[in-house]
């Protein structure tokens, strides 16, 4: 019987970070259109800085190009680097959608909670680096779970605070010029052959 229990705790344990996946596509896909682009935007930029801090803090320009000959003389002993690669581009696809969807955005409240998580994540990495001892968080684990989420939280806040502080033109403006562009002068109908009667 134990070990009916012990793989059960492993199964959810390996199902764990997909059940956080699920859940993490539902959260974005219950928010308003525009907060979806914006999510996506900034998510996918997120993810770009994850991978890019990867990849050049393990190995460089050096690594990378000794990745790239590896992985395609022999795929299946670079699979890490294969996930790494999938994750860049889905993060490029989602940045490029989102900003495009969250273009001409202009939303002051998002625009303030944007900052307000911007600040709070260069706090946690200021407090990091500055403002303790080596010890005082205790294990090096705590230390750098509180750097990435203050990582993700800078560039996330980040990407949502430009997207939303650029915005677009003045609607009626927009509106206006697309009217004069769209609309054709009135003119006088041409009689038909029935005119002289």
């Amino acid at each position: 019987m134990p070990e009916a229990s012990l793989f059960g705790i492993v199964l959810l344990a390996a199902a764990l970070p997909f059940v956080a996946l699920a859940d993490w596509f539902r959260w974005i896909k219950q928010q308003p259109p525009h907060e979806q682009a914006l999510a996506r935007a900034s998510h996918g930029a997120a993810l770009i800085v994850f991978v890019l801090l990867a990849t050049f803090g393990t190995g460089g320009v050096n690594g990378v190009v000794t990745f790239v000959g590896q992985a395609a003389a022999d795929p299946a002993d670079e699979w890490p680097g294969l996930v790494l690669a999938i994750v860049f581009v889905w993060g490029v696809v989602w940045f490029v959608s989102g900003v495009s969807g969250a273009r001409g955005l202009r939303n002051g409240l998002l625009a303030w909670r944007a900052f307000v998580k911007l600040a709070l994540g260069l706090g946690a990495i200021l407090y990091l680096e500055r403002g303790h001892p080596s010890g005082a968080l205790g294990s090096n684990g705590a230390r750098m779970s509180i750097l990435l989420v203050g990582l993700w939280c800078v560039v996330t806040g980040a990407v949502k605070f430009v997207l939303l502080r650029m915005g677009g033109s003045n609607a009626l403006a927009v509106v206006t010029r697309n009217m004069h562009r769209r609309t054709a002068p009135l003119r006088a109908a041409r009689p038909g052959w029935f005119w002289w009667w």
